[in-house]
């Protein structure tokens, strides 16, 4: 992208269906795509269906599968495809990808931070509440709304809206339903960028839809 004569490019990555704050910078040599010697750490927010453990309060490590990151571009292991959001193909749920949760990280492999910020009673019944979540990851291939939902939906918390939690939004109440129709309940709202020099917090105002 130009602006003001200059060259910049993004550091960040995101769906295109995702929303969010984006790190762009100057481009110094000829390559936009030019390496720089940064990691940046995702921070995003999810409002889920379900009454989550108790010790999500205090923030909980969740294991990725191991292609999750890759967003399931392999289709070899695949039963069936389908087309996600931002028209990439995803691969068929397997069993074996059920996520490992743990109060301390673990060594090796991509994992998410995930935090329970607050929960709305959307019904009578726990089954029918809602929770909004931070979910945190420095993982480098970036684009994580769809691994997100995925691992977040394997642990019984689907992401409101997600197209594979229909069941669990028609249980809701019509009023709650129709508050929530056809708007994004997954989003990228902070940045952490660490480099040489100090690291960089980049956060913007997390919509009220989200809380």
């Amino acid at each position: 992208a130009m602006r003001n004569g200059k060259r910049y490019s993004s550091m960040t990555k995101l769906e295109t269906s995702c929303e969010g704050v984006c790190y762009v910078v100057p481009v110094l040599g000829s390559d936009p795509h030019e390496k720089r010697d940064i990691s940046i750490l995702y921070r995003y927010s999810a409002l889920v269906f379900g009454h989550v453990p108790q010790n999500w309060s205090s923030g909980v490590y969740v294991s990725m599968p191991s292609n999750g990151c890759r967003r399931w571009k392999s289709s070899s292991r695949s039963q069936y495809c389908a087309q996600d959001a931002d028209g990439a193909k995803a691969d068929a749920e397997e069993e074996s990808d059920v996520p490992r949760v743990s109060t301390s990280p673990s060594t090796g492999g991509d994992q998410l931070f995930v935090r329970c910020i607050s929960r709305t009673i959307g019904g009578n019944s726990e089954t029918l509440t809602l929770t909004s979540l931070i979910v945190e990851s420095d993982a480098k291939d970036g684009k994580l709304c769809s691994a997100i939902s995925f691992v977040l939906r394997k642990l019984g918390h689907g992401v409101v809206n997600d197209r594979f939690c229909k069941r669990e939004g028609a249980e809701l109440p019509r009023i709650v339903r129709n508050r929530l129709k056809k708007k994004t309940f997954c989003g990228c709202y902070g940045l952490q960028i660490r480099g040489n020099a100090e690291a960089e917090s980049i956060e913007v105002p997390v919509p009220d839809r989200l809380k």
